[in-house]
This record gives structure tokens, sequence and C-alpha cells, in this order.
């Protein structure tokens, strides 16, 4: 039988291809393992953005509903006399918030 070919300091090529066989495995789970914690970071990711959304959709609706009820007050307000010019500046001034809300929400969503 033929001796194993030496390399220097005692190593043979079988034992550096051994090494280099279990240095691939490690680097290899490595991989492995940081791709399983990529796919979990954007799984939460995901779902943080989708609790964000539903969140911000019932503040959105409250919020219009809210300011639904406001206008309405003011509309009645207004056409029956009470406060005089009062009502008509307040309902000018929901009008330009408005305004401002709508073209806010126009620039971020397109």
């Amino acid at each position: 039988m033929a001796e194993p070919q030496s390399v220097g300091n005692g190593l043979t090529l079988r034992m550096v291809y051994e090494l280099l066989k279990e240095t691939d495995k490690r680097y290899d789970q490595r991989f492995q393992d940081q791709d399983k914690a990529v796919s979990a970071a954007l799984d939460a990711a995901k779902e943080a953005v989708t609790k964000a959304e539903i969140s911000a959709e019932k503040r959105f609706d409250s919020f219009t509903e809210s300011l639904t009820q406001k206008l309405d007050g003011l509309l009645t307000s207004r056409d029956t006399g009470v406060g005089k010019g009062l009502a008509t500046r307040e309902l000018v001034a929901y009008l330009i918030a408005i305004a401002a809300i709508v073209a806010t929400l126009w620039k971020y969503s397109h």
C-alpha cells in the first residue's frame, strides 16, 4: 500500500481534504442560519407594516368621522344663523385643513 502524501507539518492530503470539507460544512450552516434569520426578520417587518397600515386606517376613519360631525355642526349653525359669522369662519378653516390633509395624503401616496 502506498504511503499517504505529506504536505508538510505532519499533514497528509487526506487530512487537508477533511479539514476543508469540515470548514465548508460550517460555512454552509452559517449561510443557512443567516438565511433563516433574514427570512424571519422580513416576516416580522411585513407583519409590523400590516399592523401599522390597519392602525393608520382606523385613525384616519376616526378622524374623518369626527371631522364630518364637526362640519355638519358648523353647517347647521350657519344655516340656522347661530354664531353669525363665526360658523362660516370655522367652516372655512376646516375646509382649508381638509385640503391640506388631502394634499399631503396625495403627495405621499403617489
